[in-house]
């Protein structure tokens, strides 16, 4: 009985076939080829440590933290952040840490692929240099931390030009564009999800999301805003 019912179509990869009167697409670092943005935003690959602690016992209680520094050009911006020991926990001999931002080199890294043009070319081999240059960063910080290298992995942050956030209906009012990203995302979850939960059902929100919108974002994008 709704009008416009059967508008939204996903075709699985089982062969299903799902129709909606509307959609939400948050498909993170593939966001540029699923929603035909071309290079709106950018994919950034970044590196999450653990470290073999001197005394894990210092480090059981810790909060969830950040800590900002400067980088090797004296820019402010890069942060370092981190977490209490989680045993249990995959690498649960580590403590898990990893950088936001520039890295001390300037760059974010040690390698020339930090930007990859599609996300299925993300490099996750981890070099040593990469870890030695985390050390470097971590030592004068936290000086019992930055010992043995336990693991490490590679994810992705899908950066919008301005860093925040991408929130739009499509033209027509039938998809919801919601890409809660640019690395700091998770912590705003309950807000994003009422807002995407208005858009959804009501086609409006009574939060001003008019800076996350795509034209806004290309507004960025055309000033240069890294």
């Amino acid at each position: 009985g709704e009008e416009g019912y059967g508008k939204f179509v996903v075709e699985t990869s089982s062969g299903e076939t799902l129709r909606a009167a509307k959609g939400v697409l948050s498909v993170g670092a593939w966001a540029n080829e699923v929603y035909g943005f071309e290079d709106l935003l950018k994919v950034e690959r970044r590196v999450l440590h653990w470290f073999k602690p001197s005394d894990l016992e210092l480090y059981r209680n810790l909060p969830v933290w950040i800590w900002q520094y400067e980088t090797g050009s004296g820019k402010q911006g890069a942060a370092l952040y981190g977490f209490p020991h989680q045993p249990g926990y995959s690498h649960a001999e580590g403590v898990k840490i990893a950088r936001h931002g520039l890295g001390k080199d300037g760059s974010g890294g040690t390698k020339d692929n930090l930007f990859p043009e599609s996300p299925n070319e993300l490099d996750r081999d981890v070099e040593e240099g990469e870890i030695e240059l985390m050390k470097s960063i971590v030592g004068p910080l936290l000086p019992t931390l930055a010992g043995e290298s336990v693991a490490t992995e590679t994810c992705m942050y899908t950066m919008t030009p301005n860093e925040d956030f991408l929130v739009d209906l499509k033209p027509g009012g039938k998809v919801v564009y919601v890409s809660p990203c640019s690395g700091h995302g998770f912590k705003m979850v309950p807000c994003m999800g009422e807002i995407v939960a208005d858009l959804a059902m009501n086609g409006r929100t009574e939060y001003d999301i008019s800076f996350m919108g795509v034209e806004e974002l290309r507004k960025w994008k055309g000033k240069g805003a890294k």
